[in-house]
């Protein structure tokens, strides 16, 4: 069938070379035509099953953030900002300002991969949209109401997208999203109605008499939407909506059982997902003035999902940190000339997901593990730190089997020390630390 497939593929591009002529905006068409084909075979293949959850003998539970611990780290984030950026070259305002647009446009991605279970290849061909719908109406005039009419034209967009995904889950339907950045980058964007073969001038905003226009002031305000997107995200996935989401990722049988409405909530997160990119790209308009094709290519978006992934994807700091990873690699390629620093584009994104196996809920969770005893009203952080600490004291315990077997106390104790909590018996295994 691979090969048949294959056979297809060749004589249709073949065939439209030599039979079929587009002109004007459908100069371009011929090249989607193995994106429109694999969109097609997916949406033919056999519907897949639900997926069963495995259960697992050793599962790590980490602490959800509050909202008032979100708004005191969100603060903090902008006053530091504030005073960093006051001692920033405006190169450097710049790039601190494409990273936060970055971690903004990764962040419509935690509620969508990191809660939901689904996969998305597409983060730029939604904010692509966004910055086309904000330039035109309305953003070349810097009209705050812009930005969410951005985020309004897009809905639609992710409910269609949405339609895949009913039927296609993992690979399948990546390949679905990724169909679709091509479709958005070879014949949305041609399109006389969105930027045609030219430019489009997008202005920054203008709001309360107040005017961004300024490199640092537009950074503050990015990292301002940051802080304000975030924080609603948090107390989304504390809700009812949230739980729904771990619930369909954790189990599709089990949250159908349950009387979660699957397809309904598949639909309504990429609709979420699709207006919070769409929202980033208004950001993303302002920041380069004049936007073009080139800046919202299929492929730029995947080294964000990975980054994202890299950080944390269930985290909103792991949207943070996928800006910050951008911005890094921004800084290194410009600052060094070397072929090998240029080469990091490519090479370090595939380097840092090594970092995955080590840490698979990502980088951010270990990061805020060690940071939390530090922070003055996290008093259940460092009541854990001192019980640990005093239970590895203990000499009867705390060797933890270098003298003795293993008893089922130094399983609670490492369990407790973990964060592990699940209540399945486990047999002990008599045996020394390196067993």
């Amino acid at each position: 069938m691979t090969y048949v497939g294959a056979v297809i593929l060749a004589l249709a591009l073949q065939w439209s070379q030599s039979f079929l002529r587009f002109n004007g905006r459908w100069a371009t068409a011929p090249a989607a035509i193995p994106t429109v084909m694999l969109f097609i075979v997916l949406l033919l293949l056999p519907q897949a099953k639900l997926q069963f959850a495995r259960l697992n003998v050793v599962r790590r539970t980490e602490r959800i953030s509050t909202v008032p611990d979100t708004v005191i780290g969100m603060a903090a984030l902008f006053v530091v900002m504030a005073i960093i950026s006051a001692f920033l070259s405006p190169t450097n305002l710049n790039r601190f300002a494409l990273g936060m647009c970055t971690a903004l446009v990764a962040l419509s991605l935690v509620p969508l991969i990191g809660w939901a279970g689904q996969v998305s290849l597409a983060p730029l061909a939604f904010a692509g949209i966004g910055a086309v719908a904000y330039a035109r109406l309305g953003g070349a005039q810097g009209h705050g109401y812009a930005v969410f009419i951005a985020a309004l034209v897009v809905l639609p967009v992710g409910a269609l997208l949405a339609l895949p995904a009913l039927r296609l889950q993992g690979l399948y339907l990546a390949l679905a999203t990724l169909a679709f950045a091509s479709l958005v980058e070879s014949v949305f964007f041609i399109q006389p109605f969105a930027l045609g073969t030219q430019s489009r001038p997008a202005g920054r905003l203008s709001l309360f008499g107040m005017h961004f226009d300024g490199t640092r002031t537009f950074l503050l305000l990015v990292t301002a939407v940051f802080g304000l997107v975030g924080i609603g995200m948090v107390a989304l996935r504390r809700g009812p909506f949230g739980r729904r989401l771990i619930a369909l990722r954790d189990s599709e049988a089990a949250a159908a059982t349950v009387g979660i409405n699957v397809l309904e909530t598949k639909v309504a997160v990429f609709m979420l997902s699709a207006a919070m990119a769409g929202f980033a790209g208004a950001f993303l308009a302002q920041y380069y003035e004049t936007i073009s094709q080139a800046q919202f290519t299929m492929l730029g978006g995947l080294p964000i999902v990975l980054a994202l992934v890299i950080g944390g994807v269930a985290t909103v700091s792991g949207a943070l940190f996928a800006g910050v990873f951008g911005l890094g690699l921004i800084i290194i390629q410009q600052t060094w000339h070397l072929t090998l620093f240029r080469a990091l584009e490519f090479l370090a994104p595939g380097l840092a997901a090594l970092g995955i196996i080590q840490n698979p809920s990502g980088a951010v969770v270990p990061i805020g593990e060690g940071f939390a005893p530090l922070l003055p009203w996290r008093h259940d952080a460092r009541a854990d730190a001192d019980e640990l600490k005093a239970a590895l004291a203990d000499p009867e315990v705390g060797d933890l089997g270098v003298d003795r077997p293993f008893t089922e106390a130094d399983v609670i104790i490492l369990d407790r020390g973990l964060g592990i909590t699940n209540d399945i018996p486990r047999p002990v295994v008599a045996g020394r630390r390196e067993g």
